[in-house]
């Protein structure tokens, strides 16, 4: 049962995909936390596929060394994902909050990164 407030840091493995933000931010996990009670992802098995084939997963829940695993699924977010991005690349959404990790005073830097390869994408 997953309806509780989380409040914690949250590794993150960037998904296969070409997109920009793939492009950008591929080769790292990063970590960031997540603070919710009730969100998580939700697709039917139709709409993963869909997902998956086109290359729209970003962002999936793995360990430190990026190995994705349901695990170390802190919601319950079907796959693991924690962000998508729209079919055009050009929208992306995302449960856990990068913003709340730009500095190592805050636990991690990492947050950081994401927000500046979004920046770079949008610019």
């Amino acid at each position: 049962d997953h309806r509780k407030f989380i409040c914690e840091y949250a590794h993150l493995a960037v998904a296969e995909g070409q997109t920009v933000y793939h492009r950008k931010l591929k080769g790292h996990t990063y970590k960031v936390p997540i603070a919710h009670g009730e969100g998580r992802y939700y697709v039917d098995a139709e709409g993963l596929k869909k997902l998956a084939a086109n290359g729209q997963i970003l962002f999936q829940y793995g360990d430190e060394a990026g190995s994705i695993s349901q695990a170390v699924n802190p919601n319950g977010a079907v796959a693991s994902i924690a962000g998508i991005v729209s079919e055009n690349g050009r929208v992306m959404g995302m449960m856990p909050h990068p913003e709340r990790a730009s500095s190592e005073l805050l636990g991690s830097a990492d947050g950081k990164n994401i927000l500046e390869a979004f920046l770079e994408t949008v610019g």
